[in-house]
């Protein structure tokens, strides 16, 4: 039997090419009826991972053998021989629903299984008729794409979303939070987005999204960095506090990468965290902006100064001054309680 196969096999790739005899029943010059294949599958689209049944329906088989082949840029491969599995491949059997009926099945679809099926009768002339696959497969986002981009304020960028997949996807951009692009609208058609000259503004998160008929599509988000220098902002250039208070002052910073902040008085002497008078803090909140504390426990005479708050990446520096006033005008206190009756308060009295 498996010599049998064998020589079907070597007959049906060398005459692939061979013309396809009539759909009707005919006789040789001996009188013998040749077979022939009276129904194939119609061509078909299988989406990837599925599975797909070529039928192949035929009369007057005798005793030849029935032969799948696969023809796939310009190679031929050979699947089955009459009942038996001829490719290593286990994804593809053969099923002999009857004397005249041979069933090619494929499960789990690959992409690389489109192309043309033939089903063959290996007799005396060569019978065949031929299905052609088509295999969608959702779109992958490449590893050549775009992962992440650190660039100086004022370059120009270039972010590049590339995809696989059929039908061929479409590629599209968009930020995060639907931010404004830096061309103006919300969505941009394309493999690659271009930004002339980058600014801070444009920094953040991008979203590449591929998309066709098949599936949910895919996405990739890219973060953006653009470095610039600090830029000190003060919320209270001039702080009130009385003598024996505490007092805090602050500064905001933003910059990329992240900057490093000093505190000085006005003698340009370094504020430090000692003899727990002074303490500084910097808080991160987050898009490259941080606020730095200064804090003075107990204010006295010789605090009540001009501070500079100094920051400074590898891009730039910045300052920012907040100066410490005694408060003026005496603090009034109050000489009683306040009075409460029934659901009205009086308020205090005072000199």
């Amino acid at each position: 039997m498996l010599l049998h196969s064998w020589i079907g096999v070597v007959i049906g790739v060398a005459v692939w090419t061979a013309s396809t005899v009539s759909a009707q029943s005919s006789k040789n010059g001996t009188g013998i009826i040749l077979p022939r294949i009276i129904y194939t599958s119609p061509d078909m689209t299988i989406v990837s991972g599925g599975k797909a049944i070529l039928k192949c329906f035929m009369e007057h088989l005798g005793q030849n053998h029935v032969l799948w082949i696969h023809k796939a840029n310009g190679q031929f491969r050979v699947l089955t021989s009459g009942g038996s599995r001829i490719t290593s491949d286990t994804r593809f059997t053969v099923e002999v629903k009857s004397a005249n009926q041979f069933n090619l099945n494929i499960r789990e679809v690959y992409e690389e299984d489109a192309g043309e099926y033939q089903c063959q009768i290996s007799a005396s002339s060569v019978v065949s008729r031929s299905t052609h696959v088509t295999v969608h497969t959702p779109p992958v986002i490449t590893q050549d794409s775009s992962r992440i981009l650190q660039v100086g304020e004022g370059n120009k960028v270039y972010l590049v979303c590339n995809a696989t997949g059929f039908p061929k996807p479409r590629v599209y951009w968009q930020r995060e939070n639907e931010a404004i692009l830096p061309m103006g609208g919300f969505q941009f058609w394309g493999n690659v987005l271009e930004i002339n000259a980058i600014s801070r503004e444009d920094r953040g998160i991008y979203i590449c999204y591929a998309t066709n008929s098949v599936g949910s599509g895919d996405k990739r988000s890219i973060p953006v960095l653009v470095e610039f220098p600090p830029v000190v902002k003060v919320p209270r250039p001039e702080v009130y506090v009385a003598r024996g208070q505490s007092a805090e002052l602050e500064c905001v910073v933003e910059g990329f990468p992240d900057p490093w902040v000093d505190w000085y008085n006005d003698r340009g002497e370094l504020v430090r965290n000692v003899d727990e008078i002074y303490r500084t803090t910097n808080l991160v909140a987050g898009n490259e902006m941080k606020t730095s504390k200064l804090s003075i426990s107990t204010v006295r005479d010789e605090h009540y100064r001009q501070y500079r708050c100094h920051t400074e990446n590898e891009k730039g520096a910045a300052d920012g001054y907040v100066k410490l006033s005694v408060t003026s005008g005496a603090m009034k206190t109050p000489l009683t309680a306040p009075l409460v009756l029934g659901l009205m308060t009086l308020v205090w009295l005072s000199l």
